[in-house]
């Protein structure tokens, strides 16, 4: 793996829950960017390139499903995890289908957060 920062977009309408992803990525050796909203997510994902994309699915203004869709048509190889509260396997599915790599419900833990990123995705701890 590059000694280069992992890029991370963290999309949440929660700002407790984007303050805590950034303090634990960035701690890790992260570069973490973040989006309080879809619309938000989705000007910064045309404007720049992110090598992995932590999207709630529930983020007010529009879903996070459609904040998928544009990182996924903006960039095919963008790994995007899927987080939410409101957890239901019809809502997993669907963001599978639309090509995210993982479905994680919250709460979650740090380090099965982490375990879900892809290998070349992992920082050494």
């Amino acid at each position: 793996m590059s000694n280069k920062p992992q890029h991370i977009l963290v999309v949440d309408d929660e700002l407790s829950m984007r303050e805590f992803l950034e303090l634990m990525l960035s701690r890790e050796g992260y570069k973490v960017s973040c989006a309080e909203s879809g619309k938000k997510a989705i000007s910064m994902i045309n404007q720049k390139h992110f090598d992995l994309l932590l999207c709630d699915i529930r983020i007010g203004d529009i879903s996070g499903i459609d904040v998928l869709r544009a990182a996924k048509k903006q960039n095919p190889h963008t790994v995007v995890i899927m987080i939410s509260a409101y957890a239901s396997a019809e809502t997993a599915v669907e963001a599978m289908n639309e090509g995210a790599y993982d479905y994680v419900p919250k709460p979650f833990d740090n380090e099965e957060l982490k375990q879900r990123f892809p290998l070349k995705h992992r920082r050494k701890s």
